[in-house]
């Protein structure tokens, strides 16, 4: 909506004054100001703190939902599963296990930061998501 209203607000002014590549430039300049935006802000990521402080209050968590998305989400839901219910968390440890743990070292072409992380956390938090896997209580505080 960012991007449209832009576009609409530069539109009218470069094409009513015949200057058509000046619209193009500013598409341009919004379409990557919307790249970065979305690049900064992580939706995934958003959208799992979202759901981690619902469930917090009482509303139902989506776990599977919540580890079927990217890679971006995985740190973020990781950091919030000592807030959700065991069976929660043991849905969520089990996607995450399967989908991020043994790292698959892809071609260098399928690398991303993200990835990286989310095998990172995964790593670093194995012997808790496999405590959770398993519906025990861990350590960790939980």
């Amino acid at each position: 909506m960012v991007t449209e209203d832009a576009i609409r607000r530069w539109n009218p002014a470069p094409v009513l004054r015949s200057y058509r590549e000046r619209f193009a430039f500013g598409a341009l300049v919004a379409g990557f100001l919307l790249l970065a935006g979305l690049h900064v802000l992580s939706p995934d990521a958003l959208i799992v703190r979202t759901n981690v402080s619902h469930a917090q209050a009482g509303h139902r968590f989506d776990a599977g939902y919540a580890a079927s998305l990217s890679a971006d989400a995985v740190p973020a839901l990781v950091a919030g599963m000592a807030k959700l219910s065991p069976a929660e968390r043991s849905e969520a440890a089990t996607r995450i296990l399967a989908e991020w743990f043994p790292p698959i070292y892809a071609d260098w072409r399928a690398w991303s930061w993200s990835r990286r992380e989310a095998r990172r956390v995964t790593e670093e938090n194995r012997a808790r998501l496999l405590c959770w896997k398993a519906g025990q209580r861990c350590e960790s505080g939980d």
